[in-house]
């Protein structure tokens, strides 16, 4: 999160003493959204940009439709589905704002990557 420890201006402070150039910031969201995933990235660059221009920040892109992903989150949902007479399976995430949902992708492929979840569990 951005507003925990480390900061991101201690992390980048510490990754220069040790010497790391190439940094990889990875979302702690699957999906792209302005609220959490992309104003992490404008606070990011803009730090850099102040204490180690020198840094090459590359950011993962937006992994919902990862295959690997999916599997991940079927497996990790599967035990409780089999194990148990289920009806529905009812999904519980950080909401955003209706307009970045405008702005950016749609809702409707992260819903349907969650059915895809749901199909791989059971």
């Amino acid at each position: 999160m951005r507003y925990e420890n480390p900061s991101i201006h201690d992390s980048l402070i510490n990754l220069k003493i040790e010497g790391f150039d190439n940094i990889y910031v990875v979302p702690l969201y699957p999906h792209n959204a302005m609220s959490t995933v992309v104003t992490t990235q404008v606070e990011v660059l803009k730090i850099a940009n102040e204490i180690y221009k020198e840094a090459n920040i590359k950011f993962i892109e937006p992994f919902y439709n990862n295959p690997m992903y999916i599997d991940a989150m079927a497996n990790s949902i599967q035990p409780y589905i089999n194990d148990n007479d289920i009806d529905k399976v009812i999904f519980s995430y950080h909401g955003i704002p209706e307009r970045h949902t405008k702005k950016q992708i749609k809702l409707e492929i992260i819903v349907l990557n969650l059915q895809i979840v749901v199909n791989k569990a059971t």
